[in-house]
């Protein structure tokens, strides 16, 4: 909610789009990051004791002290508040806290003891040593700029695009960027051959788990922005609420029919899907966020009509980038070309297009360039709110009648295959269930 309120709160004017979405990826990086440690190292790892409880529950604090200076960005940019050298100090604690159990892994690890060591160190190498080193120049600057403030600070109305109040939260953004990098480097560039001697096999299921629950979480977070609004009487108020709720709840049945079962999961295609799988989940949660604080600005709207500095806000396709990623996720499962194979389908031994299944994806494609194009058709949130909710449901029928119609396409095949099969071949007397 402290991240939503964070976007919604610049009013975006000259320069402040900018300020707004580096203090955006500066608080949204650090956390990302803590949460996916987290979860890569209990799907690795089992250490259930007194000592390591303990270690979690200030790991907890740290991220709760972290989350609750994320302000407004009228409070956050000014560095008399404290914010950002708090939040910038909670994170190096929980990033130390995590190196140092990474450091007893690397020691006192259980199991392939080769793989175990490669695996931290090149940690230590491509991912932690560099978000300490930038955490670290974060929290110096950030106390020292505290520190000067707070004996002398002229707030200026008018601050230029970046300044040298908003390089703490540079710095932590930079964190993020350069971790997600070399990470996607490191699992890249790893030959094949030394991929086992490299890497501890994580859990799968508890994975798939783990992203399932972060991506309901922040669905769930965007539900609590409609709700916890005070009551306008009047229809506009009322259909742009309903109207929310329902598209909430429809990208909620988008993203679980996006999921495919276990055994075909992204996560266990190989480095490629489970990256890109990753790497989606990432945009995902960047768009749900804005996304769901889209409706309090169109409810700042409604209560103050004089206020046009919503439709800036607008601009940004959060839905579109949303419906996107969804749509990826699903290629992630089945790869392109299975993707690219479900547009044809074979009859009598001949290739055609399948038409139906042509035709609900480029309706989807003409959905996605109609949220794309949304704000320069109308300004109005009751207007906004209902094309957003019949976007997404229009998605959502056209993958409805796209899946009656592939499972069509799956039967007539196997009919075809079973007729063949039992069909006696010309000239040596076998039947084609001979050579099957």
């Amino acid at each position: 909610m402290n991240r939503g309120a964070l976007l919604g709160s610049s009013t975006f004017g000259e320069g402040e789009a900018l300020r707004c979405f580096i203090h955006f990826f500066g608080s949204l990086g650090p956390l990302w990051i803590t949460w996916e440690v987290q979860a890569f190292y209990e799907s690795r790892y089992l250490a259930y004791d007194y000592f390591h409880n303990l270690v979690s529950i200030i790991r907890y604090l740290c991220i709760g002290f972290a989350i609750f200076n994320i302000a407004p960005l009228q409070l956050y940019t000014d560095p008399r508040t404290g914010n950002v050298m708090v939040f910038t100090l909670a994170m190096l604690v929980e990033l130390v806290l995590s190196m140092g159990l990474a450091l007893e892994v690397y020691f006192r690890g259980v199991g392939d003891r080769i793989s175990v060591m490669n695996h931290t160190r090149d940690d230590f190498k491509f991912r932690d040593g560099a978000s300490f080193v930038l955490y670290a120049a974060a929290f110096i600057v950030s106390a020292v700029q505290c520190v000067q403030a707070r004996q002398s600070f002229d707030q200026q109305k008018d601050r230029s695009i970046w300044d040298l109040y908003d390089l703490p939260m540079t710095l932590n953004a930079s964190a993020y960027l350069v971790r997600f990098i070399l990470s996607s480097v490191r699992i890249l560039c790893t030959d094949k051959r030394e991929f086992r001697d490299s890497f501890v096999p994580t859990n799968i299921d508890y994975l798939i788990d783990r992203y399932e629950g972060f991506i309901m979480v922040l669905m769930g977070v965007g539900v609590a922005s409609l709700l916890d609004v005070d009551k306008h009487e009047s229809s506009e108020f009322y259909v742009t609420e309903i109207c929310g709720l329902l598209t909430m709840i429809f990208l909620h049945v988008l993203k679980m029919d996006s999921e495919s079962d276990s055994s075909k999961h992204a996560l266990r295609r190989g480095r490629i899907p489970a990256a890109m799988y990753s790497f989606l989940v990432h945009i995902l949660t960047i768009s749900l966020i804005g996304f769901g604080v889209s409706y309090v600005v169109f409810f700042d709207e409604i209560f103050q009509p004089a206020n046009t500095d919503y439709l800036d806000f607008a601009r940004f396709p959060f839905l579109t980038v949303t419906i996107i990623s969804l749509e990826f996720m699903r290629v992630t499962h089945c790869g392109l070309k299975e993707a690219f194979d479900r547009l044809f389908q074979t009859s009598e031994g001949k290739r055609k297009l399948n038409w139906p299944v042509v035709i609900g994806t480029l309706l989807r494609v003409g959905i996605i360039i109609f949220c794309l194009t949304l704000y320069t058709w109308t300004n109005d949130p009751e207007t906004l709110a209902a094309c957003g909710f019949a976007a997404v449901f229009s998605v959502f029928l056209t993958h409805l009648l796209n899946t009656a119609f592939i499972e069509k396409t799956k039967m007539t095949l196997v009919e075809d295959k079973c007729s063949r099969k039992h069909r006696p071949a010309m000239g040596n007397g076998r039947s084609e269930e001979d050579c099957t």
